[in-house]
């Protein structure tokens, strides 16, 4: 079964993201993402493959914590370089 579900990231980090939907996601199950990042002035849309590890109701929302599992070199580079840009 395939479901488009639109969230906010809350939290990234090198291995996952925190993100708020208003519906939940099922625990354990593999979901693809497209992530826009804005890094030096330009939106980036990177893809990457994680599992649900967190899907708590919070409020009107759900907090959903996925672990990332996958992603391609070109996406890791920007997703990386994003990270790093958010510690400075």
């Amino acid at each position: 079964r395939e479901s488009f579900v639109r969230a906010d990231a809350a939290n990234l980090s090198e291995g996952g993201v925190l993100c708020r939907t208003e519906e939940p996601c099922e625990l354990h199950s593999t979901v693809f993402m497209m992530m826009t990042l804005s890094l030096k002035g330009n939106d980036r849309i990177i893809k990457c493959e994680g599992i649900v590890v967190r899907s708590e109701k919070k409020g009107k929302e759900w907090e959903v914590g996925i672990s990332i599992t996958s992603m391609d070199g070109a996406s890791r580079k920007i997703f990386s370089e994003f990270i790093k840009e958010q510690k400075h």
